[in-house]
C-alpha cells in the first residue's frame, strides 16, 4: 500500500475538483454531496504523541477509540498478519494482543468501534475489504466484542463471526469504515483504480443478516489524486453521530451526516507531517487521533490533530 509522496511540505491551498453533474455512470443518491470549499486550513494543533512501540506492529491501518476504556485504542496491521488487534494507548506502549478466532487477515484496512450489530454492547468492526487490483467479488466484515477486561496481559483471544460482502457489479477496494451511534456502518473506497470515490452505507439491521449487498450510495464530492495523496484510507464518525471524517495520506476532509447523505463542512491539510498516515478515529469533540505506518526503520507514529472547521 505503499504510497511515494514527492511534494514538499508548506502552508498552501490545494484546488480540488468539483463534481458538478451526475454522470450515466452514477450511483443513485450521489446527488447528496454539495459544492465544496476549495481550500484547506492547517491543523489548529498537531502534536506527537509517542510511536507504536509493539514488536512487529509496523503498518498501522486503522485505528479504534475504545469509549467504555478512556485513552485506550485499538489498532491492526495492514495485509501480511495474523488475526490480531493491538491494544495501546496515545504514548504507543504494548498493552496486549488480542487473537480473533475464526478470522484470517486477507487485506485489513480499518477497525471502528460501535454498537454489536444485535445489542448494544461495544463491538469492534475490522474491515478485511482491501482490494488494489479490484480482484475479489467478496469481501468481508469482522465482528469481535471488545473486551471488557483491559489492559490484556501478554496475549488473550475472542470469538469473532464475519459479515459477508457481496458486490453486485463489480469489486470496490475499500479502505475506510466507520460506525455511527446508532450502530450503522459507513464505508468509503479509496479511489486508488477509479475516477472517483465511492460512499456506502449499512443499516444496523442489514448488519444482523450476515450477508450485505453493497451498492455505492453517492460519490465523494473530491476526485481521487494520487499526487497530493489524496486517495481515502480512513474514515470515522464524532461520537455524538453527527460529523464524518474521512482522511486521506495527506488532508481531512470534514462532512455533516445528512440523513443518507453526507454535506462538506470543511477540510484541513495535514502535508507530510506523518510517514504514511492511514488511520484515525474520534477521541472526543475536539481531538482526534491518526496512527501511521513507519517508514525508515523507525516506529510508526500516534498523533492527535484538531481543525477548526464548522460543524
Amino acid at each position: 500500500m505503499l504510497l511515494h509522496h514527492h511534494r514538499e511540505h508548506g502552508r498552501f491551498l490545494v484546488g480540488i475538483s468539483v463534481l458538478a453533474a451526475c454522470g450515466a455512470g452514477d450511483p443513485p443518491g450521489n446527488n447528496k454531496s454539495v459544492e465544496p470549499s476549495t481550500e484547506f486550513v492547517e491543523p489548529q494543533e498537531f502534536r506527537r504523541t509517542g510511536y507504536l512501540q509493539t514488536p512487529g506492529l509496523n503498518e498501522s491501518s486503522g485505528v479504534a477509540a475504545s469509549r467504555q476504556h478512556p485513552g485506550l485504542l485499538w489498532t491492526h496491521n495492514d495485509s501480511g498478519d495474523d488475526a490480531v488487534l493491538y491494544l495501546t494507548n496515545l504514548k504507543g506502549e504494548d498493552l496486549g494482543r488480542l487473537i480473533l478466532e475464526g478470522a484470517r487477515a486477507r487485506d485489513w484496512e480499518d477497525v471502528t468501534l460501535g454498537p454489536c450489530p444485535t445489542d448494544g454492547s461495544d463491538c469492534l468492526y475490522i474491515a478485511d475489504t482491501g482490494d488494489n487490483n479490484h480482484g475479489h467479488s467478496e469481501a468481508r466484515i469482522y465482528v469481535v466484542r471488545e473486551p471488557s477486561a483491559v489492559p490484556i496481559e501478554g496475549t488473550s483471544s475472542a470469538e469473532a463471526w464475519h459479515i459477508n460482502i457481496n458486490y453486485p457489479d463489480r469489486p470496490f477496494n475499500i479502505e475506510a469504515i466507520a460506525a455511527s451511534p446508532e450502530g450503522d456502518i459507513w464505508m468509503i473506497s479509496k479511489g486508488l483504480a477509479d475516477s472517483a470515490i465511492f460512499v456506502f452505507r449499512v443499516t444496523k439491521s442489514e448488519l444482523a443478516h450476515g450477508t450485505i449487498h453493497l451498492k455505492p450510495l453517492m460519490r465523494l464530492d473530491f476526485d481521487p489524486a494520487p499526487a497530493l495523496g489524496q486517495l481515502v484510507t480512513g474514515a470515522a464518525i464524532s461520537p455524538d453521530g453527527k460529523t464524518l471524517v474521512a482522511r486521506t495520506y495527506t488532508q481531512i476532509f470534514f462532512y455533516q451526516i445528512v440523513g443518507d447523505g453526507l454535506r462538506r463542512t470543511g477540510a484541513c491539510w495535514l502535508g507530510h507531517r506523518e510517514p504514511q498516515g492511514e488511520a484515525v478515529d474520534f477521541l472526543d469533540d475536539e481531538f482526534l487521533v491518526l496512527t501511521s505506518e513507519s517508514a525508515g526503520g523507525s516506529l510508526a507514529p500516534i498523533s492527535i490533530v484538531s481543525c477548526a472547521v464548522p460543524s
